[in-house]
């Protein structure tokens, strides 16, 4: 099992994107705002508010997600929902969508959720002296249902959901350009993109599962007629690991820090096609002390 703990996309971080941030204007204190009427806060936030009341003037949304009697929140701006731990909520836009990225970190591996009618990524990660250090355009469009020549002729391609990176090539500071590209005047989404150091933190074993909790509500009247009402759902993975006992303390200290906030967790970087990977939020867990192995379970919900 291995976890990325992503790093926080800022103002500095982010350097370059094609993404505008237009979608309401921005707020002015000397406005007075209908309930309802939505404004934008820039600064160091990217937010989107909702006017919660009527006559509503000088009164200034929190900057947080918060909800005040003023101003409910309503989600990051279209340039930000791409960083916001949010997969449901996608930064949407005609092809091509670009952003540009640098962090004085090293970064490892990246990871897309929820992506929409994208065919292919381009990763591209320049130094800091300008050399080019790595350029892969990786499809999205997957065929792995066509299992056989009468499938591969007759069934409709698909767009892959989701998509993790590795063994990126380290360099501290680097540049790393994303261009997402799907058919010719198409309206593209990414939901979310990860990117920091992913870490091991034991073997994934079988018995490790991947499903999904569903949120629709499924029930029956009276007279025993189905009452449907489609609602959400979430990918989730209850991962079977062995760990060695000798490094629980630094095992249950790090994935501690992640209890909070959205992290990708993955059963290998070469399984994927298992559904194991999954971004989202880790429930509680113990490691049993052993001598030699101790076997722990760890179950992850996406976001």
């Amino acid at each position: 099992m291995n976890v990325l703990d992503p790093y926080l996309i800022t103002d500095t971080t982010l350097t370059a994107t094609n993404v505008t941030e237009d979608d309401h204007a921005e707020y002015s204190a000397g406005t007075t705002y209908a309930e309802g009427d939505r404004v934008i806060v820039i600064g160091d936030v990217h937010k989107v508010y909702e006017s919660a009341v009527g006559s509503n003037t000088g009164n200034a949304p929190s900057s947080t997600t918060a909800s005040t009697e003023f101003w409910i929140y309503a989600g990051a701006t279209n340039r930000y929902k791409a960083f916001d731990q949010r997969t449901s909520d996608p930064v949407t836009r005609t092809t091509p969508i670009t952003y540009s990225l640098t962090d004085p970190r090293y970064v490892s591996a990246i990871a897309f959720f929820n992506i929409d009618k994208a065919t292919d990524v381009q990763v591209t990660i320049t130094d800091t002296g300008s050399t080019v250090i790595y350029d892969e355009t990786i499809s999205l469009i997957d065929v792995s249902h066509m299992t056989d020549w009468f499938l591969f002729f007759t069934e409709i391609p698909r767009y892959k959901r989701q998509k993790l990176i590795t063994g990126l090539p380290f360099s501290a500071g680097a540049e790393i350009a994303l261009e997402f590209t799907g058919p010719a005047a198409s309206t593209i989404s990414v939901g979310q993109i990860v990117l920091g150091r992913d870490r091991n933190i034991g073997t994934t074993l079988t018995g490790t599962r991947a499903g999904f909790r569903d949120y629709s509500r499924k029930d029956r009247d009276t007279f025993g007629d189905p009452i449907i009402v489609e609602r959400g759902f979430k990918r989730k993975v209850e991962y079977s690991v062995a760990v060695n006992p000798k490094n629980a303390d630094n095992i249950i200290e790090s994935l501690a820090a992640l209890r909070a906030k959205g992290a990708v967790y993955f059963a290998d970087k070469d399984i994927g096609y298992f559904g194991t990977t999954v971004y989202g939020l880790l429930s509680d867990f113990d490691v049993p002390l052993q001598i030699a192995v101790s076997y722990i379970n760890i179950e992850v919900e996406s976001l």
